[in-house]
Parts: C-alpha cells; structure tokens; sequence
C-alpha cells in the first residue's frame, strides 16, 4: 500500500535519514490545527505508535505521518480527535503500509472540569492497564481475547500535576498534555443516537456489554490489584445492511460499580422507548446469557461468582436504577438530543456551575414545549419507563 509522499498536507516527514522527504511546502500545510506537531507528536512519538502496535518482530522503518480528514468520529465534547496516518516500510519484505489510528486530546471548555474529574487519566488507565489484563487474563485460559474495545496503542495523562504514560511512569518531557491513541476501527461506523437501536444492534450491544461486566467482576473479585458505540456491517446481496460487531470506545465514565448504571444509560440513550417496552426481557436474556457464558469462558463458576444472576434480578436491578440514576439518564439525553443552540448553551460555560445553571434552562424550555422534537420524543419516552416501572 503506497502512502502518503512529504508533500501532502499536514505529512510530517521522517528526520532519521532511513526515508527521507522533501519537507512540506508551507503552502501545502492547511491550519496548524491539521499538523500532528501541534499535538507533539514527533518523529519518535510515531516510530513509538509503531512500536506499541507492530508485531514484535515487525522490522518497520518511520516513512512519514500527516493527519487524514475522516466524515466523522462521533461527537466529542471533550476532546479533539484525528486520525493519524503513520506510513512505515518493512524492512524484511521492502513493502510499505500504512498504520491508521484516532489520536484523542483535551479540547472544549469543559477540559478543567473533565482533568479535576479525573475522566482523562481514568480512560488511560482503562485502556491501557485494565483491558490489557482483560486480555491477559482471557489468553491464559487459551481463549481469544475478543473484547469489545478498539487496541490500545498510546496513552499519556496527568496524575497530581505530573505528566505519566499509561503505565503510571512519569514522562522526561512534563510539558505534553493528555493524549489517548487508539486503532482506527474498520468497516465501522458511528452509531446515530437520534435514530436509536433497532433490535439488530441491541442483540449485540447486550452480550458486549455483558462481557464487559463479567470480566469486571472477575477483576475486581480475582486480580484486585488490577481492579456513541460503534458498528459493523455486513451486506447482503440486496444491499441491505446489517450489524455484526461492536465496540466501546469512550471509556472516560468507566469504574467498578452498579452495572444498572450501565444498563439505563445504553438503553435510554441508545434505544426507543417501544423497543424497550416491547423487548427489555428479551435484551436482558441476551445479556444474562452472554454474562454467564463469559465467566464460564474464563474457568469461574456463575453460581459461584454471581449467583443473583439472573433475567428477573435483572428487571429489578434496571427498574431500580431508573429512579436512582434517571438525573443522569436525564442529563446525558438532553445533551445528546438537544438542537445546535441548546447544546452550545449546555457547553458554552467553563465550570461544572454553568452547566448545572444552563440544564435548568433547557428544562424551563422543554417544560415549555419549545426544545428540539427529538429531544421531546426521548424525554416523553422516559416518563413512560417511569411510570410503567411504579416510579411516577
């Protein structure tokens, strides 16, 4: 696969002699926002990404690296994401390839309140330290680890004021800010919450997240010392798609806690109100089954490690967590579903006060009828769960 030259925009060159460019023309760079240097990201920096991502024994030589212009990554709010084209020769075969990753920074006027929070050094950690053990732990049985995350590929985060890669090591060079690397999922794409989950995606996004809980608790109980989705498709002959994989990807929320937490957010932000009325027992077999089948999958017995589990506790567990979690639910579907200028009103402040304070104005707006139709239809959707669980 032949990549990018030196030439094309935003391409930063390789310094070390092996594959030199001609340095891009200065009318060739677009905005210093487009250039990976912006972000330092340097020539060793890539041959590091290389490095972490590469086979052992890959024998890869840094060619060049420039950022691509991608339709879309979902909607961040607090970060800035890009996508990182790293072009490397192989040494053994004298072929060039390319390597493509989503490089996730600190951007928006939440950054101070996202930092005190801790969310940027949590999904680090998450990536980098908790599912590598995921990992490690599900190859020891000889299983294939098929988590439901994209592969980790570099991660720096602030701790107490010091700058510390993924491994909790401080950096020489303390004045780098946040970054999160991660491979550039294929053949996916980013599910549209407006339109919601039809029962496709929920009987894979269920089982995924149940996976996900049960090498949780697994985690947490054995190895304590560790403790906007996306999808695939697959086309018929007719053209007609269909989901066939998915992955978590923002993991800045994540912690060891109530997995209704987990349940009520997937399913009020990401389904409709008919469907859940409709199916919640079936998803919640789908997600007993594929919980039970994973700790089996990693030698634990489920009377043992969960004997609550089950499709009924399940219902109780969901039905309790919509009266205890339904502010957040709330919260995160009025910022998901709110119109353009509702939404900047939600992310125009610059502390956790002046979100607080516009929430409220865009309540006094819903109340009032005059917030965007999807965002009626999901917040009327809610007060039907509500009720039909004995809540309102």
């Amino acid at each position: 696969m032949d990549g990018p030259s030196a030439k094309e925009p935003g391409t930063q060159p390789a310094q070390d002699g092996s594959a030199k460019g001609e340095p891009a023309q200065p009318s060739a760079i677009p905005s210093v926002d487009d250039v990976p240097q912006q972000h330092g990201i340097t020539d060793e920096l890539a041959r590091l990404f290389l490095k972490n991502f590469l086979p052992a024994d890959s024998q890869a030589v840094l060619k060049s690296y420039r950022y691509r212009p991608i339709a879309s990554l979902g909607e961040g709010y607090t970060t800035v994401r890009k996508v990182l084209e790293v072009t490397y020769r192989d040494e053994s075969s004298g072929k060039e390839d390319v390597l493509v990753m989503v490089v996730k920074v600190p951007s928006g006027n939440f950054v101070g309140v996202v930092r005190e929070m801790g969310l940027y050094e949590r999904e680090v950690i998450m990536y980098c330290q908790v599912i590598e053990h995921f990992r490690h732990i599900l190859s020891q049985r000889g299983k294939q680890a098929l988590l439901p995350f994209p592969r980790y590929v570099y991660g720096r985060m602030t701790v107490a004021g010091e700058v510390r890669d993924g491994r909790d090591q401080p950096l020489e060079d303390q004045t780098q800010t946040e970054m999160l690397v991660i491979e550039l999922l294929q053949d996916f794409q980013v599910i549209d919450k407006k339109v919601g989950m039809g029962l496709e995606h929920l009987k894979l996004l269920m089982p995924a997240l149940a996976r996900f809980h049960s090498v949780g608790l697994v985690l947490r109980q054995r190895h304590s010392e560790r403790a906007d989705r996306l999808r695939q498709y697959e086309t018929d002959a007719d053209g007609t798609t269909h989901p066939v994989e998915v992955r978590f990807v923002d993991l800045q929320m994540c912690q060891f806690g109530d997995l209704a937490y987990d349940l009520v957010y997937c399913l009020i932000s990401s389904s409709r109100r008919e469907t859940r009325r409709d199916h919640l027992r079936q998803m919640l077999t789908w997600y007993e089954e594929a919980f039970r089948s994973q700790l089996l999958e990693l030698g634990e017995d489920p009377e043992q490690v969960a004997p609550w589990l089950s499709v009924d506790w399940l219902i109780a567990r969901y039905s309790n967590g919509l009266a205890q979690y339904i502010s957040f639910a709330l919260n995160v579907v009025q910022l998901l579903f709110s119109s353009d200028e509702d939404r900047n009103d939600l992310l125009g402040g610059t502390n956790m006060g002046d979100f607080v304070k516009a929430m409220q104005r865009l309540r006094e707006r819903w109340q009032e009828g005059k917030c965007a139709p999807a965002l009626q239809e999901r917040l009327l959707g809610i007060v039907e769960d509500m009720k039909e669980f004995g809540h309102m």
